[in-house]
């Protein structure tokens, strides 16, 4: 049986074991805000995310966390493309994420610390 979806953030689980969880939802909206902030979600074709952690399963907790935050008003959600870098501890796990227009122009570059109470890094 599969544990209950939370009511307010569809694809998430109530229960994770993985402690990067929150931080990754929160890294999903700041950087969707950012967008908004900037006008530049309607020019967002593709956003790409590299998850910098021990475990692969905080790249498909994003890519939850991402599809959970985009606007629902906006013409379309990008491609996302996320992916796995294996080469940090828990302690230093780090998310980078990307947003390109149609031409493949950055729009905006965000880089997100994954531990409990981190904050943007850039």
């Amino acid at each position: 049986m599969r544990p209950p979806v939370h009511p307010k953030d569809p694809g998430m689980t109530q229960t994770s074991r993985y402690p990067e969880t929150r931080a990754l939802r929160r890294a999903a909206r700041r950087f969707t805000h950012a967008l908004t902030a900037e006008d530049l979600l309607g020019d967002t074709a593709r956003i790409e995310a590299v998850v910098h952690a021990a475990e692969a399963e905080p790249v498909f907790l994003f890519e939850a966390a991402l599809r959970a935050a985009w606007p629902r008003a906006s013409d379309g959600a990008p491609r996302r493309e996320v992916v796995w870098a294996a080469d940090n501890a828990p302690d230093d796990a780090f998310l980078q994420v990307r947003a390109f227009d149609g031409g493949g122009r950055l729009l905006l570059c965000r880089t997100y610390g994954l531990r409990l109470g981190a904050e943007a890094v850039s």
